[in-house]
């Protein structure tokens, strides 16, 4: 029986050693076709741009020409492509020739005040350049793709109607206002923040007083009924005056039995004060 044990465990791990070996070598083969397309992502992409770039002339007068601007697709992705925890093989494959950050948010972002500076692709960015050059600012814009269904596609609108100097001048403009509204913004938050500050620390300390005031009555009148209770004082002295120290304690100070006062008024305090604190 030892013996077919022995010779069962050898098997298994010769065969467990295979499968590794299997699995190394489809991690490998995975790696090498995932860098394979992205080489071809970009080789194709680089194609596109360049053809645009060589027939740019042409298309952006025939599009006038029927009364249109001149759109140019630059990317194509599922709106969540990057939103996964684990990026599919196509996320993985896809050449992006714009920073990821902005594929990330592509169907929130603002893009009138993106320009060249989300562009990582050199035949883009000469693409970009050419345009401008030509006098006129490229827009940054996005639309529901008509081939697919939860993909966008990121273009860039080339309309003779809007010049490079008047736009830049306009942005600028819009830029500096926004930056206006944003501090005026900062200003009235940090305002509304402090008064909010303010108006919590009065609260903090009526609470405070409240719990210190309260809890110091009660408990100087509970020290003293236990003081009673301990036989610490004649319990006739505490029967004739028990009256006064329930209603009105601070006042049998000139009472006979104004020593509980001297031992329950300094514990009660000690004790409100740490209560108050705590709570407060």
């Amino acid at each position: 029986m030892g013996d077919l044990r022995l010779k069962a465990k050898e098997i298994l791990k010769l065969k467990q050693h295979e499968n590794d070996i299997e699995a190394e070598e489809r991690e490998l083969s995975l790696e090498e076709m995932v860098n394979y397309q992205k080489s071809k992502s970009k080789n194709e992409f680089i194609e596109k741009i360049q053809k645009e770039i060589d027939e740019f002339d042409f298309n952006l007068l025939d599009a006038a020409n029927h009364g249109e601007t001149l759109k140019i697709d630059i990317l194509d992705v599922e709106k969540d492509l990057f939103s996964r925890k684990e990026p599919s093989i196509k996320a993985l494959i896809k050449y992006l020739p714009i920073k990821q950050k902005i594929v990330n948010f592509l169907s929130e972002t603002n893009f009138e005040f993106v320009a060249e500076e989300i562009i990582i692709d050199e035949t883009l960015f000469k693409l970009y350049n050419l345009i401008c050059e030509n006098g006129i600012y490229p827009e940054w814009k996005i639309r529901e793709s008509k081939t697919a269904t939860n993909t966008i596609v990121l273009y860039l609108e080339v309309n003779p109607l809007i010049g490079f100097d008047e736009q830049k001048s306009e942005l600028k403009r819009k830029l500096e206002q926004r930056k206006k509204i944003e501090k005026h913004a900062v200003v009235l938050y940090t305002k509304s923040l402090e008064e909010m500050k303010k108006e919590r620390k009065r609260d903090r300390k009526k609470e405070f007083l409240l719990i210190f005031f309260s809890s110091l009555y009660i408990s100087v009148v509970i020290l003293t009924i236990l003081s009673s209770a301990m036989g610490l004082f004649p319990v006739e002295k505490i029967t004739e005056t028990f009256g006064l120290v329930a209603i009105a304690w601070p006042y049998y100070i000139f009472t006979d039995i104004q020593g509980i006062f001297l031992l329950a008024f300094p514990i009660g305090l000690i004790f409100s004060l740490y209560l108050a604190y705590k709570k407060s």
